[in-house]
C-alpha cells in the first residue's frame, strides 16, 4: 500500500513540474494579437494628427500666396498620389522599359502617363473584347495612328499579324484617360519648347520631373495646366564642361505633384 501511494505521489510531482515547465516556455513565446497595443494607437492618433497639420499648413502655405491648391492636393497631402508610382525606377529602367501605351480621350501621350494628373480623370485599362476595335491617335510628331482589333490577350493568337509596336517596342499595357468635360491640354516637350524658351537653338535634353528622357522625347505629351516649372540649363551654367564641348541645352520640367509643389510633404512619415 505505501509502495502505491509513493508512486501515487512520485507521478503527480512529476505531472506539476512538466506544467510548470510548460508554462514558463509559454512566457517566452510572443503573443500573436490581431488588435494594436496602447502605445501603437498613440502613436496611430499622432500621424493622423500631424498629417491633418500638414494639410492645414499647405493650405495656408498657399493662402499666403494668394495661389490656389492643385486639384486633389488633399490626397496627396496624404500621400495617397499615384502620379509618384514610377519614381522607383532609374533613368535607365524608365527609359529602357517604356512599353505601356497611355491617352487622353485616345490622344496618345507616351509610354508612361507622367505628364498629367492621374488623379484627375477616370482611367479605364483596355483588356475586354468590348473595348475593341480602338484606334490610338496622335502618335509622336508625325501623329500617327495604331488600330487595334482585338485585346493584346488575344494577339498572339493571330499569326500572320506582328504583336502591336510603338517605335519598335511592344505594347505591353493600354490604358486611356477619360477627361468627362475637364480643361486637358496636352502639349508636346518640342512645343512647349517653342512656347518657353523660342530663341533656344541649340540641341535640348529634356526631363520629365526626375527622369531624363534619352529618346523618343516626340512620343511624350503634358496637360499643359499640370505644370508646375519649367527651368533652363545651358551648358554654358555648367563650368566642369568648359568650352571644349558642343553648346547644348537641359529642359528641366516639373509637374504639379506633391514632391514639387511644396517639400514639406516629404516629411510626413
Amino acid at each position: 500500500m505505501d509502495s502505491r501511494n509513493n508512486r501515487f505521489t512520485e507521478m503527480l510531482l512529476l505531472m506539476c513540474f512538466c506544467l510548470s515547465s510548460l508554462a514558463v516556455e509559454a512566457q517566452k513565446v510572443p503573443h500573436t494579437r490581431d488588435f494594436p497595443t496602447r502605445r501603437e494607437c498613440r502613436r496611430m492618433m499622432k500621424l493622423i494628427k500631424r498629417a491633418d497639420h500638414q494639410e492645414d499648413y499647405v493650405r495656408q502655405w498657399y493662402k499666403r500666396q494668394k495661389r490656389e491648391p492643385p486639384q486633389d492636393w488633399g490626397k496627396e497631402v496624404k500621400r495617397k498620389d499615384e502620379n509618384h508610382r514610377f519614381e522607383y525606377l532609374t533613368d535607365k529602367d524608365f527609359n529602357d522599359n517604356a512599353r505601356g501605351c497611355y491617352m487622353v480621350d485616345g490622344v496618345y501621350i507616351g509610354p508612361y502617363d507622367i505628364g498629367i494628373n492621374c488623379c484627375s480623370m477616370k482611367r479605364k485599362i483596355l483588356d475586354s473584347d468590348s473595348d475593341f476595335p480602338f484606334t490610338i491617335r496622335s502618335i509622336g510628331k508625325d501623329k500617327d495612328s495604331l488600330v487595334l482589333d482585338v485585346p493584346l490577350g488575344e494577339w498572339s493568337e493571330k499569326e500572320e499579324e506582328c504583336w502591336p509596336s510603338i517605335r519598335g517596342k511592344e505594347i505591353s499595357y493600354i490604358c486611356n484617360y477619360e477627361s468627362e468635360g475637364k480643361n486637358i491640354e496636352l502639349i508636346s516637350l518640342d512645343d512647349l519648347r517653342k512656347e518657353r524658351f523660342p530663341h533656344l537653338d541649340a540641341p535640348v535634353i529634356y526631363t520629365i520631373n526626375k527622369f531624363f528622357i534619352t529618346h523618343d522625347e516626340d512620343l511624350y505629351k503634358l496637360d499643359k495646366n499640370f505644370i508646375y516649372r519649367v527651368q533652363l540649363i545651358t551648358s554654358e551654367q555648367i563650368p566642369t564642361l568648359g568650352k571644349a564641348y558642343p553648346h547644348f541645352a537641359i529642359i528641366r520640367i516639373y509637374t504639379h505633384t506633391a514632391h514639387n509643389w511644396h517639400q514639406g510633404i516629404i516629411g510626413v512619415k
